[in-house]
């Protein structure tokens, strides 16, 4: 594509061809693992609107359709109309070697909104396409081995009740109403 931009991504996954192509297959799972995909409807069999957040939180939008499919093995697709943003890309999904799960080739070209100059733009917003494509396809891989993203969220951090700061406390905690969870109440302490 006329400048364009244009990224390759080669992984392997602990999954047969045939897991990995039917849940990439369903676009509208897409949200969960592409940080900047708002919303994928299936408007047909082989096609789809997408809707992403852009540079600077502007919402692109564009229709898709599959122009290529083999079972458990290659989806390609490209937009169609008049997009946002013109694109382009392809999934092939082949056994790895050893019987090691298979490897995911992932291509995708796109041309910036605004051709060159808006390829810089995204540049200066902090998004490189080629590292919000690995990080997604990283969630991706997470997703289909363990079956959801792992988090840290709500988990204890290993600290020790008194190492938090004031920000950490709660109210009733800074001004002393409610005990930390893990330390003696002063009824506890006295017997």
């Amino acid at each position: 594509m006329a400048n364009g931009i244009e990224v390759r991504q080669c992984f392997t996954l602990n999954a047969t061809p045939g897991e990995l192509y039917a849940f990439w297959r369903r676009f509208s799972k897409f949200p969960l693992f592409m940080r900047h995909v708002v919303s994928v409807t299936e408007a047909g069999p082989n096609r789809s609107h997408w809707v992403v957040n852009g540079p600077a939180g502007r919402a692109v939008e564009w229709d898709a359709e599959i122009v290529e499919e083999i079972p458990d093995r290659v989806i390609r697709w490209r937009t169609i109309g008049d997009p946002d943003v013109r694109h382009g890309g392809r999934v092939e999904f082949r056994p790895a070697t050893g019987g090691r799960g298979t490897v995911a080739d992932v291509h995708l070209a796109f041309e910036a909104p605004g051709g060159s100059a808006g390829a810089n733009l995204v540049g200066l917003f902090g998004e490189k396409p080629e590292l919000q494509i690995r990080e997604d396809l990283r969630r991706f891989k997470r997703l289909v081995e363990a079956g959801e993203l792992p988090t840290t969220v709500g988990q204890s951090s290993g600290r020790d009740a008194d190492d938090r700061t004031e920000d950490e406390k709660s109210d009733s905690e800074r001004d002393g109403t409610r005990v930390p969870v893990g330390a003696a109440s002063s009824r506890e302490a006295r017997s």
